[in-house]
């Protein structure tokens, strides 16, 4: 047969016994395409997931305003579901031309900072009105409950309009420096 060679060295003729260093981060390789390509996927399934709840309140809350019959808050829970589904349809299906996406980038972002102050606005008008509840009417319960759920809403449009504002500057750097998309 074949010869191998003693057990303390390599095929090659190093020292197999030899103390093996940590890796330097200096030193390390960038990762292949293909685990690049499935990194990218996992945190783009991630955000989409994310936004597509987000979506599913803002629509929900839609159809549940629609039967109060306020149309300021039709208006605001239409215009927060807009914006995780302009995001949706840029960066979870669209690969259409460069013109569109940034005009769909600049929709997102001036309509994100709009919400962001019209959120503002309303966290300061139920807060108002929940000072001005008497508390110890049995009959103001069902009011302040709902002025509860509204602020708990406008708190999640504020969120979402700070999340997607945030993410769509986050992803068009990224975008920038890597051209992934």
């Amino acid at each position: 047969g074949e010869e191998r060679p003693p057990f303390d060295q390599e095929e090659d003729g190093r020292d197999a016994t030899a103390i093996v260093e940590e890796d330097d981060p200096d030193d390390m390789e960038t990762p292949s395409p293909s685990i690049r390509r499935k990194r990218y996927h996992k945190r783009r399934a991630f955000v989409c997931l994310a936004s597509s709840i987000l979506l599913a309140f803002f629509v929900y809350s839609t159809i549940v305003r629609y039967n109060d019959y306020k149309v300021r808050w039709l208006v605001y829970y239409g215009l927060q579901a807009a914006i995780p589904a302009i995001f949706l349809v840029r960066y979870g299906v669209c690969c259409c031309a460069t013109t569109l996406r940034s005009s769909l980038e600049r929709l997102l972002l001036t309509l994100s900072a709009a919400m962001l102050v019209w959120s503002f606005v309303y966290i300061i008008w139920i807060s108002h009105d929940l000072k001005k509840l008497d508390n110890d009417a049995d009959d103001n319960i069902g009011t302040t409950e709902d002025l509860i759920l509204e602020l708990a809403g406008v708190l999640l449009g504020l969120l979402s309009a700070s999340y997607h504002s945030i993410l769509i500057c986050y992803l068009q750097r990224i975008n920038d420096e890597e051209a992934i998309y």
